[in-house]
């Protein structure tokens, strides 16, 4: 009996019963159909923010190739589109955190790999981050504080989502608190890993999450954890993204903008 190739997909489980590994997840990798990455005509979109009325007093200043800005001081708005980690777009808030020290807190995350978007026209795309601009600039501005009320229930909503909706190449392992404002979220990859550059294999991947009272923001980063092949060396990978927000953010926000990147990645 010969078995063609889908056949053979449909069949193997590759050590995993399917009661194992079907839970009720939605994908989240790859382009919609699975279709090759299309990738985003960057000037484009920027032409077309640049083209579009100031919001309130302030003229979209064009700061760098991927960057577009709305103001300098305390509550300016900037998105910026890049590929690093994953493939999205940025939006974020200037504040100040509790040292004096300018920071760009994360307000919103456009995934580029969605059926909304992986298709759309620069233009489309330009007047939805306008839009997302618009609504950010009326809000009351966050700020810095040095407690954080509501950082278990950040944590504990982040994990429910993120065992919902992670890339299907994890397996979720369980969440960890190293300490009272630090929690991380656990995943491992499928099998024996997935192979890197280098001679090495990812083994795992951390989610962390972290409320620093000195500067009275919430930081969270992912980054891999990864072994030369054959060994098991356990090492944190450089940041996979690394985004602050603020204790006065609304909660589900927060959440929804850490599993958007997780989803991109």
């Amino acid at each position: 009996m010969k078995l063609s190739f889908k056949t053979f997909l449909e069949m193997a489980d590759y050590g995993y019963s399917r009661d194992t590994y079907k839970p009720n997840l939605r994908p989240v990798l790859g382009m919609p159909n699975e279709r090759p990455l299309k990738p985003i005509n960057t000037e484009g979109v920027m032409e077309a923010l640049k083209r579009l009325p100031p919001i309130g007093s302030l003229r979209p200043k064009w700061s760098w190739q991927d960057i577009m800005e709305w103001g300098e001081e305390v509550g300016a708005v900037k998105i910026n589109v890049s590929p690093y980690g994953s493939y999205k777009i940025t939006t974020r808030r200037k504040i100040y955190d509790l040292e004096g020290t300018e920071r760009w807190i994360c307000k919103a995350i456009t995934p580029l790999n969605t059926e909304q978007f992986a298709s759309s026209q620069e233009e489309v795309l330009a007047h939805y981050l306008y839009e997302n601009v618009q609504k950010i600039s009326q809000e009351q501005i966050e700020r810095a504080q040095d407690d954080c009320p509501n950082f278990d229930r950040i944590c504990n909503g982040l994990t429910i989502k993120c065992r919902q909706q992670h890339p299907l190449v994890m397996l979720y392992r369980g969440t960890k608190r190293i300490h009272e404002h630090y929690f991380k979220i656990i995943f491992e990859y499928r099998g024996m890993g997935v192979e890197g550059p280098g001679q090495k294999r990812y083994e795992q991947f951390d989610i962390n999450l972290l409320f620093d009272p000195k500067i009275g923001l919430i930081r969270c980063w992912g980054a891999e954890i990864e072994s030369s092949k054959g060994e098991h060396q356990w090492q944190v990978s450089p940041s996979q993204w690394d985004e602050y927000f603020s204790p006065t953010q609304n909660k589900d926000e927060i959440i929804e903008n850490v599993r958007k990147i997780l989803s991109t990645y």
